[in-house]
């Protein structure tokens, strides 16, 4: 030891002094949390509860897709003009939910009957009327006869009609047997469908004649 100098000797020293510190304070402590357990993190037990009910969620609208597609598959088409209704019927059971679509299928209403223009008019021959119909179109005659006809109409016992030339189709109970083809035509028809037919212009007094010229022939025939 007397053989090394001071200086060296003082260097040893520090370093055995220096490992002594290292191994007491500066040594590195082994690390112990990794084998700790870890705290549960708050809140877990609601997230599991939450993930189990979005899997029933999940699964219940699963169910109601697949009824839905069944149900459309198998609906029979409604007849024509039907009218057809949906009514849904949900049942819930605990875990699942069913969902039951029923399709109700109502009768087309029945067209209603074409009605006849010319029932008024048979209506009033039936019961001892005179018809006094005209058939006019847009002419200053067709408006001054059907004036005519309008205040013949007003009589006891006589009923009056105006219809447009386009119509005559309508008429072919009275026009069968005495076809129209311009305008204006004034048609008198009496009980038991006695006709007289003025084509053209024609006065009050010509109407009044025609009037009580059908009345007479078929009050002469009953």
């Amino acid at each position: 030891m007397q053989q090394i100098s001071p200086p060296l000797r003082i260097a040893l020293i520090a370093i055995v002094l220096l490992g002594a510190v290292w191994f007491v304070a500066l040594r590195p402590k082994p690390d112990t949390s990794a084998e700790a357990p870890l705290p549960a993190a708050p809140g877990v037990a609601g997230l599991n509860r939450a993930v189990a009910k979005a899997d029933v969620a999940a699964a219940t609208a699963s169910k109601a897709a697949a009824a839905e597609q069944a149900t459309g598959a198998d609906a029979t088409p409604a007849p024509a003009g039907a009218q057809a209704t949906k009514s849904t019927k949900v049942t819930r059971t605990p875990g699942a939910t069913k969902v039951t679509k029923t399709t109700t299928v109502k009768p087309a209403a029945k067209p209603a009957k074409a009605v006849n223009p010319a029932a008024p008019l048979l209506a009033a021959l039936k019961r001892g009327q005179v018809v006094v119909l005209l058939f006019r179109n847009s002419s200053s005659d067709s408006d001054s006869v059907a004036t005519l006809v309008r205040s013949i109409g007003k009589r006891k016992k006589v009923v009056a009609r105006v219809v447009r030339i386009k119509d005559v189709g309508r008429y072919q109970t009275f026009t069968a047997q005495s076809p129209v083809a311009q305008a204006p035509t004034t048609m008198i028809i009496g009980p038991r469908k006695r006709a007289k037919v003025i084509v053209g212009f024609t006065s009050v007094g010509e109407l009044s004649q025609a009037v009580a010229d059908v009345r007479r022939a078929g009050a002469a025939k009953s």
